[in-house]
């Protein structure tokens, strides 16, 4: 194609969209007819000289939000309308509403214990505060060691102190041990001792919540748990995990190896937070928030419509 070609593409976009020019004025410009420019138009977007991008507004369903706070009785909740839109704009939408949340709630001196996850990611990603505070953020569980570290509890508590000019305080030791013992080991030692207290200590919680969907072990489990072992975990009733602890639909921790080698805040300390925040949504994690909720292991949740709803028609 001519660069002279090229150039009468970039100037019927650059007339359309920028200076606004109905395509009959554009057509008596460049002495051709409306049709033409229509054609031109969409060639234009073909060839990538016009990229349209529609931005998702982030809109709060606040109706359901009332509903659903009251049925579950929750400090606090924020409902995304999703309006059907692809997985990753509704985790952005997520995060943006626990963002906002989570901004509005942080106080000088607070200490704010960390989870990892997509969600964790996306919310901390969406934090723009106007103010430096002196916080400490403290990492709740231990590292995925995952090869996407963006998603991973060290690299999220540094992040998220960082956007506040804080502190962060490392919790160093790896998600999952080999065995009992060698969790019994780890636990004595004092920098363990030490951000689990921090954890034990803090004011706000955030996590995300996990689901059991899938027949294989997602990439976050695949470096602790085996094909078989996703399977038997299934078989023992588990229906999602929250803080790498594995719960039933009655949101009972279930009896498996797994449970007694995660390295991290239990979830019946995790609950004991004043301000736990859980971040999660879509249809498919309906159940796995619904047993979480019956655990009562958060008292914020931050969800779509299409789990708000599904949820509650599971509830009743």
């Amino acid at each position: 194609m001519s660069r002279e070609y090229n150039d009468l593409l970039f100037q019927v976009a650059r007339l359309y969209y920028e200076q606004e020019k109905t395509q009959a004025e554009i057509g008596y410009i460049i002495h051709s007819s409306r049709p033409t420019v229509s054609r031109l138009l969409k060639e234009a977007r073909e060839k990538g000289i016009v990229d349209i991008k529609l931005n998702y507004p982030f809109e709060r369903d606040f109706g359901l939000e009332e509903e659903f706070q009251k049925y579950f009785s929750l400090k606090e909740v924020r409902i995304l309308k999703s309006y059907n839109q692809k997985t990753e704009e509704v985790l952005k939408g997520l995060g943006f509403f626990a963002a906002e949340y989570l901004d509005s709630l942080i106080v000088d001196g607070d200490i704010i214990s960390c989870s990892y996850g997509r969600t964790v990611a996306s919310t901390v990603q969406a934090l723009h505060p106007d103010r430096k505070l002196n916080i400490t953020v403290v990492q709740m569980i231990g590292a995925l060691g995952v090869e996407n570290p963006f998603i991973d509890g060290p690299d999220l508590v540094r992040l998220l102190s960082d956007k506040y000019g804080g502190k962060y305080c490392y919790l160093l030791a790896p998600l999952v041990v080999s065995d009992r013992n060698a969790k019994e080991s780890l636990i004595k030692h004092f920098r363990y001792q030490e951000a689990i207290k921090l954890s034990q200590s803090a004011r706000i919680g955030l996590c995300g919540i996990g689901g059991m969907n899938e027949e294989t072990p997602s990439p976050i489990w695949t470096n602790y748990l085996s094909h078989h072992e996703w399977e038997d975990l299934r078989k023992f009733g588990a229906i999602g995990h929250m803080g790498a602890y594995f719960y039933d639909e009655n949101g009972k921790i279930i009896d498996a190896d797994i449970n007694e080698r995660v390295i991290g805040l239990g979830l019946d300390l995790q609950k004991e937070i004043p301000f736990m925040i859980a971040v999660a949504g879509g249809e498919s994690k309906a159940l796995s928030i619904r047993a979480a909720l019956t655990g009562r292991y958060m008292n914020i949740l931050v969800t779509d419509d299409s789990a708000a709803r599904k949820i509650l028609e599971l509830s009743r």
